[in-house]
């Protein structure tokens, strides 16, 4: 009897455990977190702990909105001007770049936004960060600086925003660069691309023309595309995206983040990268159930054999 006994446990046990067995659900498994990346798709910290990606990373992947405001924008002036800049003007909003807060900006022919009334010229000096020569110039946004001329049908145009059409909203600045050429190209060149200031002090570069009759110059090939709040190597408040280096294209967007604009990595401004539910313990199986109440009925009969034969 012990071994009919024994043999009904051993039964029981081996249905139970059969139909409580855990499958994977391979639907929970994260990918990689680079898909397509390229060399610059992210980088930093810097010193000051402004990071970059672009959206060929999966968290900024939607980032790229090309707003014109060609229409709706106020022009700075610079029609058919070749090395010059305007301003200032006014954002609306504190910005913080670097630590320092800034409510008005200037805007250069040469692909820069900066915050001091300079003129910072053609001749770009990077990596960065680095003196561009004798301008005096050391605090800088560079979507692309470069030696560019301001087309006559073209104009630098700024428009701020209580919510910002572009990224994860907050208030913003929009400054576009619009029909510009490399100073060897031609007329019909017609480069257009522009740089988003926010209110947390992220900024939010966009290409949506990076390119012109020149091809030295095209795709940022002889340019700086970067920040920059200070020319020391230390500490280093700056951070390139390229430099000299053809690594732009249309449709291209790269955002640089504030350090207290950053969750998980990634720049808030992209909006929230997502992020796989964390799996917890496989649920069991429906048939499972019955399996544990067969386990559950054969020991109770198995005890009542052995306290009747007790009892016997």
């Amino acid at each position: 009897m012990k071994r009919l006994v024994f043999a009904l446990f051993v039964a029981a046990l081996g249905v139970g455990l059969a139909s409580a067995e855990v499958v994977e659900d391979k639907t929970m498994s994260p990918g990689p977190s680079n898909v397509g990346m390229i060399p610059e798709a992210a980088g930093g910290p810097d010193d000051f702990g402004y990071i970059f990606a672009d959206n060929a990373e999966a968290a900024c992947a939607g980032l790229f909105t090309y707003v014109d405001i060609t229409t709706t924008g106020t022009g700075a002036g610079l029609a058919g001007v070749d090395d010059d800049y305007a301003g200032p003007f006014p954002m609306g909003f504190s910005f913080d770049f670097y630590g320092t807060a800034q409510t008005e900006f200037y805007v250069g022919s040469n692909g820069v936004v900066f915050f001091v009334d300079q003129y910072l010229g053609l001749g770009n000096t990077c990596p960065l960060p680095a003196i561009q020569g004798s301008y005096g110039v050391d605090t800088f946004i560079a979507p692309y600086h470069d030696d560019l001329v301001v087309q006559g049908n073209g104009e630098i145009y700024y428009e701020s925003f209580a919510a910002c059409p572009v990224g994860s909203g907050g208030q913003c600045t929009v400054v576009q660069f619009y029909n510009v050429r490399p100073y060897d190209g031609s007329d019909g060149d017609d480069m257009d691309f522009e740089v988003v200031l926010f209110d947390d002090g992220s900024v939010v570069m966009l290409y949506q023309q990076p390119s012109g009759s020149d091809p030295g110059q095209n795709n940022g090939g002889s340019a700086t595309i970067g920040i920059q709040g200070l020319p020391s190597a230390a500490p280093v408040y700056a951070i390139e995206y390229s430099c000299d280096a053809a690594s732009l294209a249309s449709g291209l967007a790269i955002a640089f983040a504030h350090p207290n604009a950053i969750t998980g990595g990634a720049p808030d401004v992209c909006g929230q990268p997502t992020t796989p539910t964390p799996a917890g313990p496989a649920p069991i199986p429906a048939a499972s159930n019955t399996g544990l109440v067969v386990l559950v009925l054969l020991l109770v009969v198995a005890a009542f054999v052995l306290i009747g034969r007790r009892v016997v």
